[in-house]
């Protein structure tokens, strides 16, 4: 199982009066290593593979959203933030990511959606602006 999936089952729950969070899925691949093929010879992204996990889990479509567009955090970030974030107006998110890489993707996160840096704790949670 992805650990960074299985972290978000783990992310606290929020109020029943708070809309349900959607989860957006980042990532085209790595400039490192050539996708996985679907039956047809398509690439299969990282944020598809990402979303398909989660349907299998429980996780409702209507709360997935993906972002494939990008192969680096940067992208992630900016991506995450024009396709998904400005246009449905949502003013809360929750990084989860490895924790190696998470201290380079909170900065990056952080200057895209204009808020204070944080640690990279899973608890923690910030207003965009």
């Amino acid at each position: 199982a992805n650990v960074r999936l299985v972290a978000f089952a783990c992310y606290p729950r929020y109020n029943a009066q708070d809309p349900p969070p959607f989860i957006i899925t980042t990532g085209r691949g790595t400039w490192h290593k050539a996708n996985p093929k679907d039956a047809r010879g398509f690439d299969i992204h990282e944020a598809q593979m990402n979303a398909a996990w989660l349907l299998q889990h429980g996780v409702p479509h209507h709360m997935i959203l993906e972002e494939s567009t990008s192969m680096e955090t940067v992208g992630n970030a900016l991506f995450a933030r024009v396709m998904h974030t400005d246009v449905l107006s949502l003013k809360h998110i929750a990084v989860i990511n490895n924790g190696w890489h998470m201290p380079r993707t909170m900065h990056v996160f952080s200057h895209v959606f204009g808020v204070p840096s944080g640690r990279g704790c899973a608890h923690e949670r910030a207003n965009m602006t």
